[in-house]
């Protein structure tokens, strides 16, 4: 079986943190990296970087309600045997 990934990055901003960042957002020195690998294993997330101590892996992780969120909305199951791993950058 090969192994299938997919690595997604995104920036930061300061968008929506409070009245008037909506139009006044910067861009900042960080990024969430998410890399999603399918591997026959089960289902596990991993997360590396910012915020690891105090970041959930289960499904109250945005990441994984996110992934789940969009699978719903395409009348699709979920793949199995998944690994999602997630590193918190800042530059």
């Amino acid at each position: 079986m090969s192994v299938q990934s997919v690595r997604v990055q995104v920036p930061a901003t300061t968008a929506n943190l409070s009245p008037g960042f909506d139009s006044l957002g910067l861009a900042l020195d960080l990024f969430n990296e998410m890399t999603f690998t399918l591997d026959g294993k089960g289902f596990r997330m991993e997360i590396e970087g910012e915020g690891k101590e105090v970041l959930t892996t289960d499904s109250t992780n945005l990441v994984i309600q996110s992934f789940l969120h969009t699978f719903k909305s395409l009348d699709k199951p979920p793949p199995s045997g998944l690994t999602i791993f997630c590193k918190n950058l800042s530059l």
